[in-house]
């Protein structure tokens, strides 16, 4: 048996990153109380991922050598990361209060089974065991009927960490689109960092199984768990700052859960019949439309840079199923589009106003309801196609 010697500098870095992991997970598991489950679920995340930092310690610093079992801990780890990443994007993301029970332990009936054969395949020879860690490539004939076991623990979790990346990016396309229909200020819900983070999983996920083929050691392994340790900074400290999205409510009844399934799930793409069952007619629709139209030029509520199409429907006197129905069918837009297409044009009156040209951008977009310069430009340049410099320039001109 052949093992390579690591640099003392590779071992030092996995040997930190996996103390810093247990300190993070610890932390994420004794946060603050009144944070939902996403949290806890995240702790379990980053101990998988620490776990795996320590095993490949171990194999590379020689230690597994007088402990092999513990190498079991990273195999049941590598079963961990899909389910784990998946169910954590979806707590952060429900709009209830989510709870692991049903079916949705059945996301880890992978895992049980891996955990069976795991045991099986670490109950052979220790020398058979010690000879897959550190090479293992040509030992069909050793393995026997196990040689089947080994082959489901080395390609499934590949297989698990593929599938659910992709639900992953799925479920935030959902959410995404949820939050136009609720919010007006959606830059500290918008989860992009879960998606740049998501989509730096998969870069790392598509070398893993480059480096599979190439026989899984070697510099390109190496370069992957080195990454793996500032993977687990950013997931885990991110994590811990994201804000509760939702209220987390406990779960609706049936019969609310109906009423309130419209703004759930509706995009104004999709066909009308959303709104079949609903007792809002089209005159009716039209006159809320007129009375919507006006209150947003008399009173102004788009000027508060949070507002909710709760916040909104309770000014009008009205559930916030009918005025987004109203939003998502007469007007055309989600909630987020049409609230911010009237912040935009207070701010094109702003930026045609010649007694206001001594105004910065800036100003001008916190006067209209916008909180931030980068959700402003995002804004203007949606609606108008111009950036909001461009715009001025073209007045004046």
């Amino acid at each position: 048996m052949n093992i390579e010697a690591p640099s003392g500098l590779y071992s030092t870095v996995l040997l930190l990153g996996t103390a810093h992991g247990t300190f993070l997970a610890f932390l994420l598991l004794n946060a603050d109380s009144n944070k939902h489950i996403a949290l806890r679920l995240l702790s379990l995340l980053t101990a998988a991922f620490t776990a795996d930092l320590l095993v490949n310690y171990l194999v590379a610093s020689g230690l597994a050598l007088y402990f092999p079992w513990i190498t079991f801990l990273e195999s049941l780890a590598e079963f961990l990361y899909g389910p784990l990443l998946y169910i954590y994007v979806m707590a952060l993301t429900s709009e209830s209060k989510w709870k692991l029970s049903g079916r949705k332990w059945l996301h880890f009936l992978p895992t049980l089974i891996g955990a069976v054969l795991l045991i099986a395949l670490y109950a052979q020879d220790e020398t058979l065991v010690v000879e897959m860690i550190y090479g293992g490539d040509n030992l069909a004939d050793s393995l026997g009927n196990m040689w089947l076991a080994r082959q489901f623990i080395e390609y499934v979790p590949n297989l698990l960490i593929g599938t659910y990346l992709a639900l992953g990016f799925l479920q935030l396309n959902k959410h995404s689109q949820r939050i136009r229909q609720q919010f007006s200020l959606i830059e500290n819900i918008n989860l992009d960092w879960l998606r740049y983070l998501l989509a730096g999983i998969s870069a790392l996920w598509g070398l893993h199984i480059v480096s599979l083929i190439y026989g899984g050691h070697g510099p390109v392994e190496r370069s992957l768990n080195i990454v793996i340790v500032f993977l687990v900074y950013a997931l885990g400290y991110k994590g811990l700052k994201q804000p509760i999205i939702f209220s987390q409510a406990e779960p609706e009844s049936e019969s609310t859960a109906a009423q309130q399934h419209a703004i759930r799930e509706t995009n104004p793409s999709e066909p009308i019949t959303k709104y079949e069952k609903s007792a809002l007619d089209s005159e009716l629709s039209n006159a809320l439309l007129i009375e919507l139209k006006e209150l947003m030029k008399s009173s102004q509520p788009f000027l508060n840079p949070k507002l909710t199409l709760s916040e909104l429907a309770e000014q009008m006197g009205v559930s916030s199923n009918y005025l987004s129905q109203v939003i998502n069918q007469k007007a055309q837009q989600n909630f987020f589009d049409f609230v911010n297409s009237y912040r935009v044009e207070a701010a094109k009156s702003a930026l045609e106003d010649s007694n206001q040209t001594n105004l910065n951008i800036l100003s001008i977009a916190m006067e209209s309801g916008f909180n931030s310069k980068s959700a402003f430009y995002s804004a203007f340049k949606h609606h108008t196609h111009l950036t909001p410099t461009q715009f001025r320039q073209k007045m004046q001109s």
